[in-house]
């Protein structure tokens, strides 16, 4: 075949060198992204961007008669800064790629691919370094460019790094703030656009965002399932889910999970869930407003039903909870052994709104009815709620004792029409005529 002596090409932000032939090539390569992205602005529009770092590549390539090559390379970036607006910074210090593959070549295209790996190591220090391990699980032929590689992947390393890394491959997988040190392996059938996951285990410590209206701060997080994922949708379909946390456990079937770029992200599915009752109410507190002196804790148990049509995601969940305790200072805490749930409404996405269109609750001491509507869920979470609290007053007496004594004595059911309307965490609560429906 053809051989080239020696091959060069030059520029500004690209220096390229080349020698061999089809059966043996060596090429090597070296650039400047600052160089490059002076280059563009004569003819894009970059003033909103930020591109610089610098690196080198080289690549050796040896195909015998039959076809058959084999090709390994390597590329490293150094100080590498992308960043753009409304989206995610991407920053490194030093950045490591190495590839090696086997295969067929066959009319000028890839026929075959035998074996392949890729690794990818960025960061300087040992301790906090991200690394990344992806083989091919088997041979694969008649290569497409939508063809799914089944792949086996090992990954370790901090959220938000990676999340920057994938961005301009795969969009942006979580519309929020996330972070956190994690471990994951995963195999599979993956192309560009969509991918399969057989099975997938991570393992998070320090998990620390926030995603609309809910935010984490987890010591440490694991999750293990299978599934799809649809890039052009941003769909996450899970055909087992099983989560694990010292806030919540969530066991799933055929659970959907949909992740707008902006917004708040919808879910579908069959859910069974337990946890702890304070915790989960500090992933819905505003991380801006005066932290509540009331403490409320429980355990928590129950299953939810969450279906999607349209921007309209509609939910019917019941659940328990057990031991419940109020603690507020300078007043004894309020207990419920047992205190039941159940709830229907829906999520419009577009309007940021749940509307609910039953609300009960139902303790030893009372039981409420409510429905009405929750707008701007993701920001005020204002709440119109109306609805009517009916409690036994032999109850409520023995719950006064600790602070009116052992003398008061009351009978009867009462019932107390109710209006809610406010910000969530101030919400102004308007009685009605009450009605004593027993003496």
């Amino acid at each position: 075949g053809r051989v080239v002596d020696q091959l060069t090409c030059k520029s500004r932000f690209l220096e390229i060198e080349a020698a061999g032939s089809r059966e043996e090539l060596k090429a090597s390569a070296a650039f400047n992204l600052h160089a490059l992205a002076e280059e563009l602005d004569q003819f894009l529009d970059l003033r909103d961007v930020e591109l610089a770092g610098d690196g080198w590549s080289h690549l050796n390539w040896k195909q015998d008669e039959q076809g058959d090559f084999r090709v390994d390379g390597d590329l490293q970036i150094r100080n590498l800064r992308l960043n753009r607006p409304d989206h995610r910074p991407w920053n490194e210090d030093n950045l490591v790629m190495l590839l090696e593959a086997t295969g067929r070549i066959e009319d000028s295209r890839l026929a075959q691919l035998e074996e392949a790996q890729l690794k990818i190591d960025g960061g300087e220090e040992r301790l906090n370094r991200d690394e990344l391990v992806a083989w091919l699980l088997k041979p694969i032929s008649a290569i497409e460019a939508d063809t799914r590689y089944p792949i086996g992947l090992k990954a370790r390393g901090q959220l938000a790094r990676w999340l920057a890394r994938l961005e301009p491959w795969t969009g942006d997988l979580i519309a929020g703030d996330v972070d956190g040190s994690f471990v994951t392996s995963a195999q599979g059938a993956f192309s560009t656009q969509a991918g399969q996951f057989d099975q997938i285990e991570t393992e998070v410590r320090g998990l620390v965002g926030r995603m609309g209206p809910v935010q984490w701060d987890e010591p440490e997080l694991t999750a293990s399932g299978s599934g799809r994922w649809d890039r052009r949708e941003r769909e996450l379909s899970l055909d087992r889910l099983a989560l694990r946390s010292e806030t919540i456990n969530v066991d799933g079937r055929q659970v959907e999970a949909r992740l707008p770029a902006e917004g708040t992200p919808s879910l579908r599915g069959d859910l069974s869930f337990s946890g702890e009752l304070n915790r989960l109410l500090d992933w819905l507190r505003d991380p801006e407003a005066e932290r509540s002196t009331t403490r409320t804790h429980g355990k928590v148990s129950g299953k939810a039903q969450i279906a999607r049509n349209g921007q309209l995601t509609t939910t019917d969940v019941t659940a328990r909870i057990d031991d419940l305790v109020v603690e507020s200072p300078d007043q004894d805490p309020y207990r419920e052994r047992e205190v039941r749930l159940a709830a229907r409404g829906a999520y419009d996405a577009d309007q940021d709104r749940l509307k609910l269109d039953t609300l009960d609750v139902t303790s030893g001491a009372l039981a409420v009815k409510a429905s009405g509507q929750i707008n701007e869920l993701a920001e005020r979470r204002l709440c119109d709620l109306s609805g009517n609290v009916e409690y036994d007053a032999s109850e409520i007496a023995r719950m006064l004792e600790n602070y009116l004594g052992r003398g008061l004595s009351a009978t009867g059911r009462e019932s107390q029409a109710f209006v809610l309307r406010g910000p969530l965490a101030e919400a102004e609560i308007v009685a009605r005529r009450g009605v004593n429906s027993e003496d």
